[in-house]
């Protein structure tokens, strides 16, 4: 199964409390290891095709430079993942000879704490349950965090939509909207994805909604996607995305009451668009 790059990471305000109740694992380090190596996702579960991102935090309790990753073709002391797959604890591979981070220096007493898309990395598109931690070799010793588990799910599709591009008249996109429960809080998910061959475009969280009016999904040849759903009572969010044959890219969102009518003083939600599926 292929996967297409397309700039599919949204940031909103909300994210926050998913990150700060993020699963946290710290390094039990060996006798007379000084860097401490900790992990948190996330999420517990992810959309299929979601970005996995993994929050790798470094404290350097020596009292040395501590330098990893690599820079024009050299390579410090390396950090990456140890994955495993379903229940045979199958070890996956890279999926690319690219160094997990560049150069990065720890003075003495430095915490750092770096966001790695894992899914950049690891081919996780299976639907199951994954176990993950991070290793860092240093001086020729290894730490290793406490393993981390989490699962990549389908999510339950709300609606559909299957458009052609009017510059690619053999350009299908199926439009799918599906929600799934974070933390006692149902979020809704934009996937976009070839009808055909399956291939991702995008996986896209729009946040918190209720299910009390059920979010509606238009798309037009030009590659316009509207997404309108229901935050709360009174409330609804609409998004706007654009699609090429290459990529679907985020444009714009807004709040607005029942009767669609715009709502002043609102801000427009933080956005990161980076390289996606």
């Amino acid at each position: 199964m292929t996967v297409n790059h397309a700039e599919s990471v949204l940031r909103m305000p909300w994210a926050g409390p998913l990150i700060s109740a993020a699963f946290l694992a710290l390094a039990a380090l060996p006798a007379g290891a000084q860097l401490q190596v900790g992990l948190k996702l996330e999420s517990a579960d992810f959309i299929q095709y979601e970005a996995v991102n993994a929050f790798v935090t470094l404290v350097n309790d020596t009292d040395d430079l501590v330098i990893l990753g690599s820079e024009k073709g050299f390579t410090y002391d390396t950090l990456d993942f140890a994955v495993k797959y379903g229940k045979s604890g199958e070890m996956l591979t890279r999926t690319g000879t690219n160094a997990v981070l560049g150069k990065t220096r720890l003075m003495p007493d430095d915490k750092r704490e770096l966001l790695i898309d894992i899914s950049r990395l690891y081919d996780l598109s299976k639907m199951g349950n994954y176990i993950v931690s991070v290793m860092v070799d240093i001086n020729g010793k290894r730490i290793e965090s406490k393993r981390v588990a989490f699962d990549v799910v389908s999510g339950i599709e709300l609606a559909s939509v299957r458009r052609g591009l009017a510059e690619e008249p053999d350009t299908v996109r199926k439009y799918a909207l599906r929600y799934w429960s974070r933390q006692r809080q149902e979020y809704l998910f934009l996937v976009v994805e070839d009808p055909e061959t399956k291939q991702s475009f995008g996986v896209f969280n729009l946040g918190p909604f209720t299910k009390v009016t059920k979010p509606t999904i238009e798309a037009d040849r030009t590659g316009k996607v509207t997404v309108v759903h229901q935050l709360d009572r009174g409330l609804f969010v609409k998004s706007v995305f654009k699609a090429t044959r290459e990529r679907v890219t985020f444009v714009d969102s807004s709040q607005q009451n029942d009767d669609g009518d715009a709502l002043t003083g609102t801000r427009p939600p933080e956005v990161k668009l980076g390289p996606g599926k």
